[in-house]
């Protein structure tokens, strides 16, 4: 918001915080702008980390709940004997902690905080447009999770039919495409979405399928995941979802 600050307000620290709040952890990150420098510089409004904290669940926000604390650059956290250390590694001022923390062994309640964070997807946007990846083939691997840009749709699909619901998958996609069967063809281990439709005698590649379709086996394979997230973000997912 660009506008004038409320009154009362004109002398705090300007700060943007995002927080999460789990089962497990509470999390907190403030970014606001760097202090002046002696030099001059285009970056003196690169938003910096200004703290950064970790709770466990289920205790006020105290020192005593607290398995890490970072003010600016000095970071103190929970070793893997319980006891409050100083991060020995110098940080970068415009990068979280959980970007990096080495050594996940010293420090395994902070680790395990990163790692549930990590392992959240954020669906906001898939490229569907011509010539996109998602429209390519792709080298192939075992995709038990859909990537945030949906480039391994291909090998997350057959992840499903390998070892997930494919039962639910082909129902799901049945109703939607009665006169279409999807599958994946693998061509010297570049895996591409193919589709057999009805009246057509040829199968159409995932170059060929149009908007809604390609959102829809997004969406469908993001939902079916053989090991879903702990947490999914869809970003408008009716959007254009049609044949």
């Amino acid at each position: 918001w660009a506008g004038d600050r409320a009154k009362g307000y004109a002398s705090a620290p300007r700060r943007m915080t995002l927080a999460v709040d789990t089962d497990d952890f509470e999390y907190e990150l403030q970014v606001g702008f760097p202090d002046k420098l002696p030099y001059p510089t285009m970056f003196d409004l690169d938003p910096i980390v200004k703290e950064e904290q970790i709770w466990l669940s289920g205790f006020r926000r105290r020192p005593s709940s607290s398995i890490m604390h970072r003010r600016n650059q000095a970071v103190f956290l929970n070793d893997v004997n319980g006891e409050k250390v100083t991060h020995a590694a110098t940080l970068y001022e415009n990068e979280s902690l959980f970007g990096q923390l080495g050594e996940p062994h010293l420090y395994p309640e902070v680790s395990s905080a990163r790692e549930t964070l990590r392992n959240w997807r954020f669906y906001h946007e898939f490229d569907i447009t011509k010539g996109a990846g998602l429209r390519l083939p792709q080298v192939g691997y075992r995709s038990p999770v859909l990537a945030g840009d949906g480039l391994n749709l291909a090998a997350a699909f057959q992840t499903i039919v390998e070892i997930g619901d494919s039962e639910l998958l082909f129902a799901v996609l049945d109703e939607a495409f009665p006169e279409c069967v999807f599958f994946c063809d693998n061509s010297n281990g570049r895996f591409q979405m193919m589709m057999h439709r009805q009246g057509i005698n040829r199968p159409l590649e995932s170059a060929e399928f149009s908007d809604g379709t390609l959102r829809f086996l997004c969406l469908t394979v993001a939902l079916l995941s053989p090991r879903p997230p702990g947490f999914i973000a869809l970003n408008e997912p009716e959007n254009s979802l049609h044949p």
